[in-house]
């Protein structure tokens, strides 16, 4: 059987894993969040699954491109899915939840650049955080 590692972006179509505040890019492997100055958000949720849905380790997670205006946070939760899941449906899974506290700038941008890395599969994801004065 083959690993892959799931990003964020996967999981978003699937499972719905994604905050209210990132929207999608057209080209997928990029999105654009919403923060607020000072607070945290969570930009993704990276698991490992193959086809039989057993418990692999969480993906290595890699920050390629560091945010210059605030400050990432990398835990190990578990990923509980639901039954009408379509992948690992009633599962948990040990993955890594990415989370991005801005700094107390507002009306500033921020970028940051992650790999999910299982095995020998790599996922890449691009964050562009738009700091605001406060949430809308």
């Amino acid at each position: 059987m083959r690993d892959r590692a799931i990003g964020c972006g996967v999981w978003a179509c699937l499972l719905g894993l994604m905050p209210a505040t990132a929207q999608d890019s057209p080209q997928g492997g990029e999105r654009v969040v919403k923060a607020a100055a000072g607070q945290e958000v969570q930009l993704g949720v990276y698991a490992n699954v193959n086809e039989a849905c057993s418990g692999l380790p969480a993906p290595d997670l890699r920050i390629t491109a560091p945010p210059a205006r605030g400050t990432l946070t990398v835990k190990l939760v578990a990923l509980s899915l639901k039954a009408d899941s379509k992948v690992c449906p009633d599962k948990k899974i040990p993955a890594l939840g990415l989370s991005y506290r801005a700094g107390p700038e507002s009306d500033v941008t921020d970028t940051v650049r992650v790999e999910a890395v299982a095995g020998s599969s790599t996922k890449g994801q691009s964050f562009t955080i738009a700091i605001t004065k406060h949430m809308e």
